[in-house]
């Protein structure tokens, strides 16, 4: 016996449910995103998940074309899946990466950022002054084509750094044009840990003589990276301009600045290498 089925509209909560369907697989299916160099894109997070999740009207599943030939994937908001865990209300970054082949990954509440080249991500809300910035990191070697143990770095207090974002474009000399606090952990193919100010003097990308002096360095093993570390980073910063770093609940750097930078951004930094990032928290002081 032939028995034929012929498809019907669908109505009601059955089209939901099939539109539910679509959403998930599109999301299960496209995690990974590709953007171009110069576009400053949103990265979807998650509220706290101990206090709300994604509002529904943050849903998405939809994987779509830019204009530059950038792929943004947006995350349903029918179900929780978490980039990083926020206290802030903010649910966004935005990136700034000098090679096209950069590759992000959703993995559950971590972000996997595999980067040929330089890279930013900036928090995209401003801080002020006292408070502090933690997260979890992790520098990644498994034997992948950018698993370098090198650069998981990062700065702080910094001056707006989305009205040159664009011109920058991932590259590490045109981060000399910010005026703000940087952290190179293990940077230098893992030789050495320095904190500097930066001085916003655009005159140092080409003259090496202007740039910033090491305040602080490190280059024995204690103080550079490992394989496959999850490291806990937390950066104090007080309202009468001290900077703490601490890593792993070591005090890396204490500095005490004449001329403090009370207000400014946030951004993850590193460069051709492997890297994981979770439970991203600000908090004032």
């Amino acid at each position: 016996m032939l028995i034929s089925w012929k498809r019907k509209p669908q109505r009601g909560l059955i089209r939901v449910a099939s539109q539910f369907i679509g959403w998930y697989q599109k999301a299960k299916n496209m995690r990974a995103f590709r953007y171009a160099t110069s576009d400053p894109y949103r990265v979807p997070t998650a509220r706290n998940p101990f206090t709300s999740s994604l509002p529904a009207n943050e849903l998405a599943g939809y994987h779509y074309q830019m204009p530059t030939a950038s792929l943004v994937l947006l995350l349903s908001g029918f179900f929780h899946l978490s980039l990083c865990t926020l206290s802030a209300q903010s649910t966004h970054w935005r990136i700034e990466a000098e090679s096209p082949q950069t590759r992000v990954l959703l993995r559950g509440d971590t972000l996997d950022i595999t980067s040929p080249k330089g890279l930013s991500l900036w928090w995209n809300e401003p801080l002020t002054a006292p408070c502090s910035i933690e997260y979890r990191a992790c520098v990644v070697m498994e034997g992948g084509p950018c698993d370098r143990l090198s650069d998981l770095n990062c700065f702080w207090m910094s001056s707006d750094p989305f009205r040159g974002l664009s011109s920058r474009g991932g590259k590490f000399l045109e981060s000399y044009r910010l005026q703000c606090y940087y952290l190179g952990y293990g940077g230098n193919h893992n030789t050495t840990t320095r904190f500097r100010r930066y001085e916003g003097d655009t005159l140092a990308i080409t003259d090496p003589t202007r740039r910033p002096k090491i305040l602080k360095e490190y280059t024995d093993s204690a103080h550079l990276l490992r394989p496959n570390h999850w490291y806990t980073v937390r950066i104090e910063v007080t309202a009468d301009g001290r900077n703490r770093y601490f890593l792993d609940n070591e005090l890396l750097v204490d500095y005490r600045d004449a001329s403090p930078l009370l207000h400014g951004w946030f951004a993850f930094r590193t460069t051709w290498s492997h890297t994981r990032l979770t439970a991203f928290t600000i908090k004032q002081l």
